[in-house]
């Protein structure tokens, strides 16, 4: 496409966006209209970048993010993947191996993803069972010298489930069911209604009594009510999992797994189906804006560097919530989280409400990836 023709056709969408009903509609918006149109050639862009390097949009969530990283399970054995630029070396450890990271090193590619294959047991079973724990053993240098190196174990990025030690706190990954994507839904997704009332609720406080309360309770104690009263969706808060109880939810560690402390996986996925079953359309919150500082559960120097997932220094650090500020303009964080969307989205059948933003600087950065 020459120079002229990519130019009329940015300003055609810049004129389909700022001429839409939601921005028309709001007197508000009509001192931001450079900003948004601003926003949505870099949309635009990144968009074009993502489906040029990787074919498609779906290609880049599913083929080269949800089917290739974390577990990925084969007839012959289990392949783990990792995206560690900055680490020395990287292991899988976990039940299926006693914990030794001398015993399933991974190697790594130059785009920095480490890999390792498991190979099933003679029996044909997989190595890595449903329901045994696993993490990565990273290899991380002490930022001082070029030699002086130290072995930590960080929570895998893409775990779908994770489970939390009674006694010690520690959150490890845990190998989900395989029957996790292949459940049989019972009542279809409702459509949508013509006008919203939505019922918001976080599970965990979702009782009179002094206890967490979890999905299954909410399914049979809460669900029948919110029906009742009319409302026609509920919006969840605190999903995703999240080391930090007194978060409510908004310091994620796991992004591909519900929190742990509210029931299993397939426990999330009943009470989505028994909303259905009502009529109520089921949202979950999104936070994307920022994730836990927390580097034993979270994202946060999985890989030993300061970066990785975020932005550097002070820039990628939020002074008022003490958490991790994403960086925007890497195409592994937007393939993060896009997947993420698709992933809960396939797993749990349900639609998104993505948090506000948490740092009002951002809104000028131009830097963000519309999700």
């Amino acid at each position: 496409m020459s120079s002229s023709s990519s130019s009329r056709s940015d300003t055609a969408d810049d004129d389909a966006v700022l001429n839409a009903p939601w921005v028309q509609a709001d007197a508000g918006l009509q001192a931001w209209l450079p900003e948004i149109s601003a926003r949505h050639r870099h949309f635009v862009h990144t968009l074009e970048t993502i489906c040029s390097l990787e074919g498609s949009l779906h290609d880049f969530c599913f083929a080269h993010g949800l089917e290739r990283f974390g577990l990925q399970r084969g007839v012959d054995g289990t392949w783990y993947r990792e995206w560690a630029p900055a680490a020395l070396g990287l292991s899988l450890v976990g039940d299926f191996n006693g914990w030794d990271e001398r015993a399933h090193p991974c190697s790594r590619a130059d785009d920095g993803v480490w890999e390792v294959f498991v190979p099933n047991r003679p029996d044909g079973r997989p190595a890595l069972a449903a329901g045994s724990r696993f993490k990565a053993a990273v290899r991380i240098g002490d930022g001082k010298t070029s030699t002086a190196s130290s072995v930590v174990l960080r929570m895998p990025a893409w775990a779908r489930q994770t489970v939390q030690d009674v006694g010690s706190g520690e959150f490890s990954a845990v190998v989900p069911s395989s029957e996790l994507l292949r459940r049989r839904w019972r009542h279809p997704r409702p459509p949508q209604p013509s006008s919203l009332h939505i019922y918001e609720a976080h599970v965990g406080i979702a009782s009179s009594e002094p206890i967490v309360a979890g999905w299954a309770h909410f399914r049979t104690h809460v669900l029948p009510r919110v029906a009742a009263a009319g409302y026609t969706a509920l919006l969840l808060f605190g999903v995703h999992e999240h080391g930090y109880y007194g978060s409510f939810g908004y310091q994620v560690t796991s992004y591909f797994a519900p929190s742990s402390r509210f029931g299993a996986p397939e426990e999330l996925q009943q009470l989505v189906d028994a909303a259905h079953g009502y009529g109520l359309l089921v949202l979950f919150e999104l936070v994307h804006s920022h994730a836990s500082a927390n580097s034993a559960e979270g994202l946060s120097g999985l890989d030993g560097s300061d970066g990785q997932y975020f932005l550097r220094g002070a820039e990628g650090r939020h002074a008022l919530w003490g958490s991790r500020l994403f960086d925007y303009g890497s195409l592994e964080v937007a393939r993060l989280l896009l997947a993420n969307v698709a992933w809960l989205a396939t797993a749990y059948r349900r639609m998104v409400k993505v948090a506000v933003l948490t740092r009002p600087e951002l809104a000028s950065t131009g830097s963000l990836v519309c999700i």
